[in-house]
C-alpha cells in the first residue's frame, strides 16, 4: 500500500460507525467545506471582481489624458461591483467640487466597499479552529471509548475494542489537521490580496486625484 493510500486509510478509519467517530468526521468535514467556499468566493472576488486594477487604470487613463470626462465615468460605471471603478467614478463626478468634497465622497465609498474586501475571511478562521478542536475532542472520546474497553470488556472483545479506540481518535486528530492547516495556509493568501487590494484602491484613487487637479 503507497504512502498516500495509507494516509486516507487512516482517515477512512474515523467514518467506520463500529469506531463510534462518524459524527466527529462529517462535522470536520462540513467545518473544512464551509471553510473552502469561503475561500472560493473571496478569491473569485479579489481576483476577479476587485482585480485588475492595472488594466483598468491604463484604460482609464486613455479617457483622462484627452479630457473626455462623460466617457471615463461611463467606463467607469460599467464595473459597478469593483471598488476602484466606484471611487473613480465618484472622483469623476465631483472634479469640479474642489480637494475637501473629492476626499470626503473617497472617504464615503472606502468606508462602503472595504468591509466588503475583507469580510468572511474571519469565518475560515473559525472553520479551520474547529475542525482542530473537534479533532481533539474525537481523540478524547476515542480514549475514552479504549479505557473503558480495558475496564469493562471482556478479555475476548477487549483487544478489538481497544484498537477501534485508539484508532478512531487518532483518525480524528488526523482528519482535524488535513482540513484546518490548508484552510489556514489559503487564508494566508486570501489577506495577502485583500490588504493589496485595499492598498491599490487607496493609492491609485491618490493618484488620480492629483493627476485631475495638475
Amino acid at each position: 500500500m503507497g504512502l498516500f493510500a495509507q494516509f486516507f486509510e487512516f482517515i477512512a478509519v474515523g467514518f467506520r460507525p463500529e469506531n463510534n467517530g462518524t459524527w466527529c468526521q462529517v462535522w470536520i468535514l462540513l467545518m473544512g467545506l464551509t471553510g473552502l467556499g469561503f475561500l472560493i468566493e473571496r478569491t473569485i472576488y479579489l481576483f476577479h471582481v476587485a482585480g485588475g486594477t492595472g488594466q483598468f487604470m491604463g484604460e482609464l487613463q486613455r479617457f483622462i489624458k484627452t479630457e473626455r470626462w462623460d466617457d471615463a465615468l461611463r467606463f467607469a460605471e460599467s464595473r459597478p461591483k469593483m471598488p476602484l471603478a466606484k471611487t473613480v467614478a465618484i472622483i469623476i463626478k465631483n472634479r469640479d467640487a474642489g480637494s475637501k468634497k473629492i476626499q470626503k465622497a473617497i472617504d464615503e465609498v472606502f468606508l462602503a466597499d472595504a468591509p466588503n474586501i475583507t469580510k468572511n475571511i474571519s469565518i475560515v478562521s473559525m472553520c479551520a479552529n474547529t475542525a482542530t478542536m473537534v479533532g481533539l475532542m474525537g481523540t478524547i472520546f476515542g480514549l475514552m471509548l479504549s479505557f473503558e474497553a480495558v475496564a469493562n470488556a471482556a478479555a475476548a472483545e477487549r483487544a478489538t475494542k481497544l484498537a477501534a479506540g485508539i484508532s478512531m481518535s487518532m483518525s480524528t486528530t488526523l482528519f482535524g489537521l488535513l482540513n484546518a492547516i490548508p484552510l489556514v495556509i489559503y487564508q494566508g493568501f486570501i489577506i495577502a490580496k485583500a490588504d493589496k487590494v485595499l492598498a491599490e484602491l487607496d493609492e491609485k484613487a491618490a493618484k488620480l486625484v492629483n493627476l485631475i487637479e495638475a
